[in-house]
């Protein structure tokens, strides 16, 4: 599900701005190569990617991987992977991608020391609030987690009709909501780390 949306965004992005760089895991990249994007930048893990002022390093993820979902039967991707960026003269970032928990984030850590965190934390196809709860508390050292892979409530959401067609189109979104909430509740005897829950255009500054 989530690799649909992805691949919906990145079509968009494809046609609004063909030259857009995109780092990809090696396999995925070359199959963007083939799809037509212009700019395609492979990485593996350990691999990285320096930009004016942020440099972009790939690593491990544990989840599965694949595209072509909307065209039919999905072909293999590559490994999943994760994000650190480093941003020059300011804060370094783990985006852990779709992942269940794993005890690289711990070397992770204390190789890149980040100081903001971007885990997943459904619980349907990534690791649950639980685990997420536990790599901040064990594995990580962060000032601030940032909840994702997770879906608002209709209450909360800023398109009510958008949420109704995802529940529509993929049920299983329902067991993906206000999972960030759950998350910010495990960790709210946490002193060192402020759970920053973002709903969808929202933006913090750091």
């Amino acid at each position: 599900m989530v690799t649909l949306i992805i691949v919906v965004v990145l079509d968009k992005l494809r046609k609004a701005n063909p030259d857009c760089l995109v780092l990809a895991q090696y396999e995925l990249a070359l199959i963007l190569g083939k799809k037509g994007f212009n700019n395609v930048y492979p990485l593996n893990f350990g691999g990285s990617f320096d930009f004016d002022d942020m440099r972009a390093t790939m690593v491990q993820a544990r989840h599965s991987s694949s595209y072509g979902e909307l065209e039919g039967m999905p072909i293999y991707a590559g490994e999943s992977a994760g994000y650190v960026l480093e941003f020059t003269g300011d804060r370094t970032v783990y985006h852990s991608g779709d992942t269940m928990i794993m005890s690289d984030m711990k070397l992770i850590q204390d190789l890149y020391q980040p100081s903001i965190a971007i885990l997943s934390s459904s619980g349907q196809f990534t690791m649950g609030p639980r685990e997420a709860a536990y790599a901040v508390e064990n594995l990580l050292d962060v000032d601030y987690v940032i909840p994702s892979h997770t879906f608002p409530s209709e209450q909360s959401a800023i398109s009510k009709d958008v949420l109704n067609g995802l529940l529509q189109a993929f049920p299983v979104v329902g067991n993906m909501i206000e999972k960030d909430i759950e998350l910010k509740d495990y960790l709210s005897n946490q002193t060192k780390t402020k759970v920053v829950v973002l709903g969808y255009g929202e933006e913090e500054t750091f």
